[in-house]
């Protein structure tokens, strides 16, 4: 009698632990109890746009790779706990869309992995076929411009920089039909001052 008070118990415990094929469901890389994350995320001044603040697992921040499960293995091995995610978005000006990213990982060897990775494959898994603005436009902090190309009528030029402060990676993209590159060098010296 003792075991059949349980059974339900354990019939939702297995039930939610199962995939639809059976199989068991790995844990989620995020921040399910590993480490609280508490990164004050720096305040932009970028009138006109609206705010959302997100916390992201792995898979969730992977999506917008080209290859989402391989950044997800990559995210997981290197120990992401969590990221925490600042999107600013509107219509009109310099910027249209800004994503600032706070990557956390539960150690800085973990976090340096993750950055490295960001330096070799920015161009062809995050933003597209880019160039390098050069290692001495922000010292410690590595951005790219992705160009329109021609392919698509709404595409706009793309800037991704990458940065490391302990465990925790820092981006910041930023994307506009109006966008150059000055603006976006100080958006980003403002946000890297204030992390």
């Amino acid at each position: 009698m003792r075991a059949a008070r349980f059974l339900p118990l354990v019939l939702l415990l297995t039930t939610g632990a199962c995939q639809r094929n059976g199989t068991a469901v790995p844990p989620s890389p995020s921040v399910s109890g590993q480490v609280s994350v508490s990164v004050a995320m720096p305040t932009a001044r970028l009138p006109g746009l609206h705010r959302r603040d997100a916390t992201l697992d792995a898979v969730d921040a992977a999506t917008d790779a080209t290859h989402p499960e391989a950044l997800t293995a990559i995210l997981s091995g290197a120990g992401l706990v969590a990221v925490r995610e600042r999107v600013y978005t509107g219509a009109f000006g310099t910027f249209a869309r800004v994503v600032i990213r706070a990557w956390v990982f539960a150690s800085r060897s973990g976090a340096a992995a993750f950055r490295d990775w960001v330096r070799v494959n920015a161009t062809h898994e995050l933003i597209g076929e880019a160039s390098p603005l050069g290692s001495d436009t922000l010292a410690g902090v590595q951005v790219w411009r992705h160009d329109v190309t021609g392919c698509c009528h709404e595409e706009t030029p793309i800037y991704l920089a990458v940065w490391q402060r302990g465990p925790i990676v820092w981006t910041v993209r930023a994307s506009g039909p109006r966008i150059h590159t000055a603006p976006v060098l100080s958006l980003v010296h403002a946000i890297e001052r204030e992390v």
